[in-house]
């Protein structure tokens, strides 16, 4: 997990109805270094529709590179294509998604620090969420 760009805190989370305005009709977006390939990085960008379901991308690049691919596998060759959906809900004041491949769900504290994001994961088995993000 990569480290907060500020400090957590009960002060700055985000929960509830605040995190549902937040997240709906939103897109997510962001980078982590490839754990099973450390020479790349993948890019993903989550849209959270306000009808509870979402759809996620995947790109991939060797470090450095300027140019993106789709990723051949979302979660290590478990599935095909740098594509996948999803449902998304609130509860217990923590984001949890849920993917239609294979049904896994985990749930993320959800941090703000002005324009700032960033999710910890709570709960769920492995996961590339976790980390600073951006919301567009």
């Amino acid at each position: 997990m990569t480290p907060a760009s500020f400090t957590l805190g009960e002060g700055n989370r985000v929960t509830g109805d605040q995190l549902v305005a937040l997240l709906s009709g939103k897109q997510v977006g962001f980078v982590r270094r490839h754990d099973s390939s450390p020479g790349f990085e993948r890019r993903f960008s989550v849209y959270f529709r306000s009808d509870g379901s979402f759809s996620s991308r995947c790109e991939i690049r060797a470090v450095g590179a300027t140019s993106w691919a789709e990723c051949p596998s979302i979660d290590d060759n478990r599935s095909r294509g740098g594509r996948e959906a999803g449902v998304w809900h609130v509860a217990g004041g923590k984001l949890c998604v849920g993917r239609l491949r294979n049904q896994d769900e985990v749930c993320y504290t959800f941090y703000r620090d002005g324009g700032r994001y960033y999710l910890q994961q709570a709960s769920g088995g492995a996961a590339c969420m976790p980390g600073d993000v951006s919301i567009q």
